[in-house]
């Protein structure tokens, strides 16, 4: 092998990496999978408005649909990788902004829901937040792709 090979051989390398890592963050961020997101967050959330058993019924709808979407997610992953430290700190950071977005829009829900009569303040602050998610999912993209390029 001479070093002409060697060198062509290394940048075929580099070009396929790059490509898995862009079908990981394309696969990770496509507009169904972000949907379907804001839809178990929708549901979860917004559960906490219904009575006694329906709440324990849709709470329990969520969690079966956000394991099923987690299932489709996964098998039909173009690639398989493990993820790196920076990319679950990225995901718990993702999370933990998450509930905080919620106990915000919560907060500003029930006092419109005292201040104005707002029905369902927890459904209100659900809407907001899976709004919130699918506006937020091309700017967390272009973050996590940075990330998983490093």
């Amino acid at each position: 092998m001479t070093p002409d090979d060697a060198q062509t051989s290394l940048e075929d390398i580099r070009g396929l990496q790059d490509r898995t890592r862009d079908a990981y963050v394309r696969h990770g961020f496509s507009r169904p999978y972000a949907l379907a997101s804001a839809l178990v967050l929708f549901i979860a959330f917004a559960s906490f408005d219904l009575p006694a058993h329906w709440d324990t019924l849709a709470v329990t709808s969520g969690v079966g649909l956000a394991l099923g979407l987690l299932v489709v997610h996964q098998h039909r992953a173009p690639v398989r990788r493990k993820p790196t430290g920076p990319e679950l700190l990225f995901c718990a950071g993702v999370a933990v902004g998450l509930v905080a977005a919620y106990v915000t829009f919560s907060v500003a829900a029930v006092v419109a829901h005292l201040k104005l009569g707002l029905p369902a303040p927890h459904a209100v602050a659900a809407a907001a937040l899976a709004l919130t998610t699918l506006l937020c999912t091309n700017p967390a993209r272009r973050v996590f792709e940075s990330i998983v390029r490093r």
